[in-house]
């Protein structure tokens, strides 16, 4: 099932998190100061009169890595663009970004989400798309051929991504989760060459250039698939899948996740944040306990449930003294 999640518990996890990211790059500053900035809607005293300590925290921020593991319709991404864009602008004592700019900035590279249902990436998308719209000035319609001077939308297809978050991609001959993903040097080539053209995509301001940048795309893909198989350290079906992942269709959901060949991203990110479903593995005759059966998890049991699941991955995408914040049930808490 799909479940809203209330605004004032998305405001309440938010803050916590960034606070612990906060605290965790500035041990020494009083924790009580990190959490003004939350709660309180100037500036702090210290902050007002030390600009060199707010912009060291502004540049911290604008580099977090978040993700919503299950996003859903985006309520918790879009609660951390809120947050994040209304303490950036506390911090910037010199107004040098429009919010616009500011929100650009942060979707492109500080906010992700993956949610197995392809329309609830699409609302996603949309919420941001809008988000971005209400920032820009107002329409010339005299100016028709520059657009009406509205500001082109970036291409999200590689921040928000329809795939099942549970399932990764295994090496052929151990069966192992992998850390990264490429090891042959072809293979690493082609796939920089991929992620440039994916980040040209993002601000691809015509369809001619964006029909231009997706076939680039697709001849990449298709060749990065020959070298998987040649390469022969992952199963024929696994590297298929690579190809069979197209970032630019809307209506599918891909059957694994990787960071890396999703993202972009090697590293992993400081939060991981959400509200992961709650089903029980046995439910339809065992269908969920049959499907994560051989990926590994230290959490996995039969009769287990699938949140277990998310808890362990959403721990294994963090990086060093990252932190994980999860709604959770009573019964685990117990």
């Amino acid at each position: 099932g799909s479940f809203y999640t209330p605004r004032e518990i998305v405001d309440y996890m938010v803050n916590e998190s960034l606070s612990s990211y906060l605290h965790t790059h500035f041990p020494k500053l009083p924790k009580t100061l990190i959490q003004s900035l939350f709660q309180e809607e100037d500036l702090p005293t210290e902050l007002k009169n030390n600009h060199a300590l707010s912009e060291q925290i502004s540049n911290t921020l604008r580099q977090v890595k978040i993700l919503d593991p299950a996003c859903g319709s985006g309520a918790f991404p879009m609660g951390i663009l809120n947050k994040m864009v209304a303490i950036l602008e506390k911090l910037d004592c010199k107004n040098e970004q429009t919010v616009h700019d500011l929100k650009l900035h942060l979707i492109e590279e500080c906010i992700y989400g993956i949610d197995i249902q392809s329309i609830a990436v699409q609302i996603s998308k949309l919420r941001f798309f809008i988000s971005l719209v209400v920032e820009q000035d107002a329409m010339d319609v005299s100016k028709p051929q520059d657009n009406y001077k509205v500001l082109t939308l970036p291409n999200l297809e590689t921040k928000f991504v329809a795939a099942n978050t549970l399932i990764g991609i295994q090496r052929k001959k151990v069966g192992e989760f992998v850390s990264t993903l490429f090891t042959d040097p072809e293979i690493e080539t082609t796939k920089e060459k991929l992620l440039k053209i994916r980040k040209e995509h993002f601000y691809a301001k015509t369809v001619g250039a964006k029909k231009r940048l997706r076939e680039q795309d697709a001849k990449l893909r298709n060749k990065l698939t020959k070298l998987l198989k040649d390469n022969n350290e992952y199963a024929p079906e696994d590297a298929i899948q690579f190809s069979q992942w197209n970032p630019y269709e809307q209506n599918s959901s891909s059957p694994f996740f990787d960071t890396e060949w999703m993202f972009g991203l090697e590293d992993g990110f400081d939060v991981v944040i959400g509200n992961p479903p709650y089903i029980q593995m046995q439910k339809d005759g065992g269908k969920l306990a049959n499907l994560y059966t051989d990926q590994n998890y230290t959490t996995y049991q039969r009769t287990g449930d699938i949140y277990a699941l998310f808890y362990e991955v959403g721990i294994n995408l963090l990086k060093v003294n990252g932190n994980i914040n999860y709604i959770t049930s009573n019964k685990w808490m117990r």
